[in-house]
């Protein structure tokens, strides 16, 4: 598992908001994505019913130019019920963003649920992920090959 640096200012969804039951997207926050360079979208779940066996879970990372205005997917994650708890990290690059949304300041995540009984507990956040391969694009940023 890879080492990541949390910060608060970068967090999604807090993991203690507890379960979602029914699709949500979470408030989005103010980060120029579009300027960044690979960066991590990690999510984390720390709670899963698969019991009818049909249920689904979808998450989606979604920019705006307006905390309050119309999103754009720029990438979506499944998490298969049976995986059960645990943690993904997933690259994303500024430039889809910027491609997707030449004005996009705000990011935010939704998670849609569907079947019988869902239900999940998930945190997320952006991070710069300390053990994979990264874009060095400014003097002193490290570049680290596995």
């Amino acid at each position: 598992m890879s080492a990541t640096v949390f910060d608060k200012a970068l967090e999604l969804r807090n993991v203690a908001d507890g379960a979602e039951t029914a699709t949500a997207s979470e408030t989005g926050i103010a980060f120029d994505v579009r300027f960044a360079p690979t960066i991590m979208w990690e999510l984390f779940v720390t709670a899963i019913d698969a019991v009818s066996t049909d249920e689904t879970y979808v998450f989606t990372l979604e920019v705006s130019d307006l905390v309050g205005g119309t999103y754009t997917e720029i990438a979506k994650h499944v998490w298969p019920r049976g995986k059960g708890v645990g943690r993904v990290g997933i690259p994303i690059n500024g430039s889809v963003a910027a491609f997707q949304d030449t004005d996009s300041d705000w990011v935010r995540v939704t998670a849609t649920l569907g079947g019988t009984t869902p239900s999940i507990t998930y945190g997320s956040f952006l991070s710069k992920d300390a053990n994979h391969v990264g874009a060095g694009v400014d003097v002193g940023d490290a570049v680290i090959w596995p």
